[in-house]
């Protein structure tokens, strides 16, 4: 556990990607993984919608959002490609720092990701849940839904999840 379990966030910045990269490595299979190459490109396609917690110590979480079309997620590796009438805000990858699960740190990066998208205009929030997440995403609102687009590439567990991001 961590010393301190004081955190904040703010906008992610291309100098926090090897933290980031750190953390992945270590909520995720290797086949989730996503290089520094992808985490670059959606940061420099959509500045506004990525977050970090810092603490103390370092990076304990991050969140990778992106705008997207409702029921068309963007598949794993995709590296911000930008979308024409982007109608949801697509959570397309968070994770914590084992130390540091249990702070809240998932809730508040949702929270105000979530805030983001409804001050963008956009009437939904969507994501692939993966592994043993669908529950905590439950939690947040977010119910399974049937995409479009096939979820292969996220693994023969993924859930396509949504909710209204309006009312």
């Amino acid at each position: 556990m961590l010393n301190s379990p004081r955190f904040f966030l703010r906008p992610m910045e291309p100098a926090d990607l090897e933290q980031v990269l750190a953390i992945q490595a270590q909520a995720y299979p290797p086949e989730l993984h996503e290089s520094a190459q992808v985490f670059s490109g959606k940061l420099r396609q959509f500045p506004g919608s990525n977050w970090v917690a810092q603490g103390d110590e370092g990076l304990l979480a991050y969140l990778f959002a992106q705008p997207a079309l409702y029921l068309h997620p963007p598949s794993l590796n995709d590296p911000g490609t930008p979308v024409t009438g982007a109608d949801a805000l697509h959570l397309h990858d968070m994770a914590v720092a084992p130390a540091a699960r249990g702070l809240g740190l998932a809730r508040s990066l949702v929270r105000d990701c979530l805030e983001w998208g409804r001050r963008q205009g956009l009437h939904w929030a969507t994501l692939i849940a993966v592994g043993d997440s669908p529950a905590f995403w439950a939690g947040q609102g977010f119910a399974p839904g049937n995409p479009v687009t096939p979820l292969a590439c996220y693994g023969p567990k993924a859930c396509y999840m949504h909710r209204s991001l309006l009312g």
